[in-house]
């Protein structure tokens, strides 16, 4: 099951991997070697410089009142606990399995059955989000469709009162205006 599971992860991210790889096949077309150490920073030295640069462009940020930027549109937006999925993230709560990125002395090595029990529990619970992400995607593909459907419906019906309105008639009007 852990192979399975393996494989399905394998293939269900894919298309990340490919991506990595043709990046770095572009930046080294640019003479650019993505293996450089030269100018990578830690996240430490990072944050301080993105402070720093924040508390240099406060300095000039123009100050506005809380009702300046109230948008009356996003008064019903709500959002959800920020979770992707719904579930927690895997990558939140799992440990990497000590020997996943080595070369293992012992090839034939059989599991013992907690080995086994916890490779299963770690398979069932990659399913599981790849489950919930699958079926996420699947909804905001649903979503953005009957969204572009809205939006081509608003688009002919806002031509077709322009050009009703260029023809003279208003049907909106109930009334006739008299001289």
């Amino acid at each position: 099951m852990a192979d399975d599971v393996r494989a399905e992860w394998f293939a269900h991210t894919a298309i990340t991997r490919d991506n990595a790889l043709r990046a770095r096949a572009q930046l080294r077309a640019l003479g650019i070697d993505p293996d450089s150490t030269d100018d990578r920073v830690t996240a430490d030295e990072w944050r301080e410089a993105h402070l720093a640069d924040q508390a240099e462009a406060d300095r000039h940020r123009e100050i506005r009142d809380e009702h300046d930027l109230h948008h009356p549109d996003l008064d019903t937006v709500t959002l959800d606990d920020g979770l992707e999925t719904g579930i927690e993230d895997i990558r939140d709560r799992s440990l990497p399995d000590a020997a996943e990125h080595s070369d293992p002395l012992e090839r034939r090595h059989v599991p013992t059955v907690d080995q086994t029990a916890e490779a299963v529990s770690r398979a069932q619970a990659a399913l599981l989000e790849i489950a919930a992400r699958t079926k996420a995607d699947a909804a905001r593909e649903v979503e953005e469709s009957e969204r572009l459907t809205q939006l081509g419906r608003w688009n002919r019906d806002e031509h077709t009162q322009e050009a009703t309105h260029d023809r003279g008639v208003d049907r909106d009007d109930d009334h006739v205006m008299e001289r």
